[in-house]
């Protein structure tokens, strides 16, 4: 699929989206244990091949749009974090998990991938996970790792902390809500 006009195939790639978002939030109301962002993502991926639109330029005429809209995004998910109470937080348990976290969550991935001699730029996409989505996919940019792979990474880890944290807690004993 192609498009003559720069504003009707930018607008086709935010319907297309948008439509694979819709759908993937209705799944997952109705299906709990189904993660709406990777739907989303499977559900854009199946879009695409349907209507025989070549990835790349669905990404080249969505990309400006959705970099704009992510880092608004990001600083606002900052401000209530930024506000957060952090008296009462024992410093000594959460210093563990961090620790804990980094080398699970770097070392970990990037050895794995070194280790099953994935390609260097699959290497390099393991190296933007554990970060919010448009600072993964800025450093991916820079370092030139697929777009595509980083953002499934950086989905997948966040997902994988998610299910993992209740084993972080006990290790460390920590029991504060707020973690």
């Amino acid at each position: 699929m192609t498009f003559d006009n720069v504003f009707v195939a930018t607008f086709a790639a935010i319907l297309l989206t948008l439509i694979a978002h819709v759908t993937a939030r209705v799944l997952a109301r109705k299906l709990s244990w189904l993660p709406m962002v990777i739907t989303a993502l499977a559900l854009v991926l199946l879009f695409l091949f349907i209507l025989q639109w070549d990835y790349n330029d669905y990404y080249d005429v969505a990309k400006p749009v959705f970099d704009h809209l992510l880092g608004y995004v990001t600083v606002l998910l900052a401000v209530p974090l930024a506000a957060m109470n952090f008296k009462g937080l024992p410093v000594k348990k959460l210093t563990l998990i961090v620790i804990l976290a980094s080398v699970v969550g770097a070392l970990l991935p990037m050895s794995l991938a070194y280790l099953f001699s994935l390609s260097h730029d699959t290497i390099l996409a393991f190296a933007t996970r554990s970060v919010t989505t448009p600072i993964g996919l800025s450093v991916a940019d820079l370092i030139k790792a697929p777009l595509a792979m980083a953002n499934l990474i950086i989905i997948v880890s966040g997902l994988s902390v998610v299910l993992w944290r209740a084993f972080y807690f006990a290790v460390s004993m920590m029991t504060v809500p707020r973690a």
